[in-house]
């Protein structure tokens, strides 16, 4: 009994810090933001349905929601199109960059205060080889993403406990 009474205050005072802690809510903010901007994009810009692009598996699609790690890391893939996009037709897209950049900045620091374990950053490369073999496609590219995008977006709205995790 004794060794647990010492015990308790220690755990009382390490657990709060590694995982479980709620995600501020401006982040869920942050993240209606981006869905309502792609929203906005996509019912302005309607896809045509005689349109189909398909996207190879380095453009994120159902990727799994494993805490806050791989939603940067997969927040950080869908950037990289974004801004190759953007650089290649500034006026046909929403600047979802500075969202996307604002977002996964935020969580990072949540990483850090969680102390998360570093993960190995991912690598673009099959990414920005697509990316660069299809810039004549760069619009119907973009209509491709948007919705995977969305998609994306939705399910971290949809499952906030998986932001409490590292």
């Amino acid at each position: 009994m004794f060794s647990f009474t010492l015990l308790l205050p220690f755990l009382l005072t390490v657990l709060p810090t590694c995982h479980g802690r709620p995600v501020h809510k401006n982040v869920f903010v942050q993240i209606r933001t981006i869905s309502n901007k792609i929203q906005s994009h996509i019912d302005t810009n309607p896809i045509s349905s005689k349109m189909i692009f398909m996207l190879p598996d380095v453009v994120p699609d159902k990727q799994p929601i494993q805490g806050i790690g791989s939603v940067v890391e997969t927040l950080r893939a869908f950037q990289a199109i974004w801004d190759s996009l953007q650089d290649q037709n500034p006026e046909l897209s929403p600047d979802l960059s500075p969202d996307l950049s604002g977002l996964c900045r935020y969580l990072e620091r949540e990483m850090t205060n969680r102390h998360c374990p570093a993960r190995k950053p991912r690598s673009f490369k099959d990414l920005d080889t697509f990316l660069k073999n299809h810039q004549t496609y760069s619009t119907p590219l973009r209509q491709a993403v948007l919705p995977r995008l969305k998609d994306y977006i939705n399910r971290l709205l949809l499952t906030p406990d998986t932001l409490m995790t590292c």
